[in-house]
């Protein structure tokens, strides 16, 4: 059961790249493969939707309460995201610099938030972002 992957960099360019693995919210569910891609105006100044539960605003569908953003921002920009009850969120910075939660982040940091139902998000310079809106009342499936 589950999935065999493997990744091969066959260019001459260091290659940098980020893998979040989430459980499915149950056992036995088909494994698809999709990409995506937004042009950069697409996601400027604000957290594009890339993956959910049910491929809304255009995105790839997932088996799991998550839903995934992207977005480039400018130095001193500032967000304002949502958070369902119940759900937590990760922010991954790519590149850049930013705010949130009482804490600063740098490129290549990471950081997990519960019991929020708001974020906001204060860049200190020119960033790219990822954001995983996740469920935390997902089932213990594998024991």
């Amino acid at each position: 059961m589950g999935i065999v992957h493997s990744e091969e960099n066959v260019h001459d360019v260091v290659e940098h790249n980020y893998q979040m693995w989430l459980i499915p919210d149950r056992p036995g569910t088909k494994a698809a493969y999709h990409q995506l891609k937004f042009e950069p105006e697409e996601r400027q100044g604000r957290f594009r939707l890339y993956v959910s539960r049910d491929g809304d605003d255009g995105s790839m569908p997932i088996n799991t309460d998550a839903r995934i953003y992207a977005g480039l921002f400018r130095a001193s920009d500032s967000v304002r995201h949502s958070l369902p009850a119940g759900w937590g969120a990760w922010i991954q910075v790519v590149h850049g610099d930013l705010r949130v939660a009482g804490l600063e982040l740098h490129q290549g940091d990471g950081v997990g938030i519960t019991d929020a139902r708001e974020l906001d998000i204060q860049f200190d310079s020119d960033s790219e972002v990822l954001l995983f809106d996740l469920g935390m009342d997902a089932p213990l499936l594998w024991r």
